[in-house]
């Protein structure tokens, strides 16, 4: 599962998200890019509910 944040996300969002993520099991990797931050889930990505995601205000898709 890859989440695109939003261009305006800061630090604490992607740090919110991420320990949001790892608290149910999976690993989390963040590239940094020059205009947005992507997240790329490495697990079993079914104990994550993606609308729970897409709600956050941090969350592009």
């Amino acid at each position: 599962m890859i989440i695109v944040l939003k261009q305006e996300a800061k630090t604490e969002d992607v740090t919110r998200i991420e320990k949001t993520i790892e608290e149910k099991g999976l690993q989390v990797h963040v590239s940094k890019g020059e205009n947005q931050t992507i997240m790329g889930l490495i697990g079993d990505t079914t104990k994550v509910d993606p609308e729970s995601i897409e709600v956050d205000p941090a969350v592009e898709k």
